[in-house]
This record gives structure tokens, C-alpha cells and sequence, in this order.
């Protein structure tokens, strides 16, 4: 509730100096284990009556992966592509019960861990692929964009490097040169 409160005041005067502009505030996605804080924060900011100004809620999905079976064995295919029909339905269920239907939804970072050996395969590739097909299924969902879309983490689909720095910071981006690479 303080969040909602504090959020309020940012996001009046951000639409009094900015009519036009569309304010998130931060979601919680569902989760698997139980967290008060988390179990209660849709709720508590999102329902949240001061938070009527507010356009929409920002979500970071992360799908723990089952490193028990191989990528390459037939179980541990199905199972990890399980996962993302498995993630997006308990999303679902929890935007229905806790998120306002007023509000859209940005997941700004998406991902999975632990990545162990399914970092850079195609099984990696097929799981993001679901999930960025099954995510919309979230009638409110607007915008999905994975974990450091382009950034020196390793798990990122990308990464920006430059001759003197691993990380291009982005107050630097336009200053210094750098490639993407894609993986």
C-alpha cells in the first residue's frame, strides 16, 4: 500500500507534465511458492484505489527449469516445454483474480533459470518461442520483451559490446561504438 500511494503522487505529475504518456506500475507475477509479500502485492498496489490513474503493470515472468533430464531426452523436452503451458495458465489465472481489467500489461523481462544446459540450444529457442505465443493469450498483455534483451549477460538473447567495455552503458550508447551480436 505505501508503494500505491507513493506511485500515485509520481504518476499524477507525471501525467501533468506529460498528458499523453502511459505509467506502469510494478505487477507481481504468479509464483509457485508462497511469499506474503508477493502473494498480497497485486492486491495491495494494483487494486489499490489510488492506483486509478495508473495505465498499466509491469510483469517479470521467470520459469524455473527442471535440470533432472537431459535437453536431448525425449522427457525433458516435454517437460520443460510443459513449463511454458504450465507458467502462462497460472499467469492467466492470477491476472483474472488480481490485476484490474483497466489496466494493460508490459512483461518487461522474461526468462528461465536455472539456464544450465539449456543455455543457446534450440530447446531454449522453442521454450522462448511458446512463451512469446502463449503470452498473449493475457488479453492485457501489450508488450512482451525478454530478460536483457541486449545487454553483456550471459543469458541474454544478445549482447552489446565495445572495444573498451564488456557493457556499453546506455548513457554512452550513442557515444561509443558497438555491434550487437546475435546468438
Amino acid at each position: 500500500a505505501e508503494y500505491a500511494a507513493k506511485m500515485a503522487n509520481w504518476t499524477k505529475a507525471i501525467k501533468s507534465t506529460f498528458p499523453q504518456a502511459q505509467v506502469a506500475l510494478i505487477g507481481e507475477r504468479w509464483n509457485a511458492y508462497s511469499n506474503p509479500r508477493e502473494d498480497n502485492w497485486n492486491k495491495l498496489v494494483l487494486q489499490n484505489p489510488v492506483s486509478a490513474q495508473a495505465d498499466a503493470a509491469t510483469l517479470h515472468i521467470y520459469c524455473p527449469l527442471d535440470e533432472s533430464t537431459g535437453s536431448s531426452d525425449p522427457k525433458g523436452v516435454a517437460a520443460r516445454l510443459a513449463t511454458a503451458f504450465f507458467r502462462v495458465g497460472k499467469n492467466k489465472a492470477m491476472v483474472a483474480a488480481d490485476v484490474p481489467a483497466r489496466l494493460r500489461l508490459w512483461v518487461t523481462e522474461m526468462g528461465i533459470y536455472p539456464t544450465g544446459p539449456l543455455l543457446w540450444t534450440w530447446l531454449e529457442a522453442l521454450f522462448y518461442l511458446l512463451m512469446d505465443m502463449l503470452l498473449p493469450e493475457i488479453e492485457q498483455i501489450d508488450l512482451i520483451t525478454p530478460y536483457c534483451l541486449v545487454c553483456s549477460d550471459p543469458t541474454a538473447p544478445s549482447f552489446i559490446t565495445s572495444p573498451e567495455k564488456a557493457v556499453v552503458p546506455p548513457r554512452l550508447a550513442g557515444q561509443v561504438p558497438w555491434t550487437p551480436t546475435l546468438k
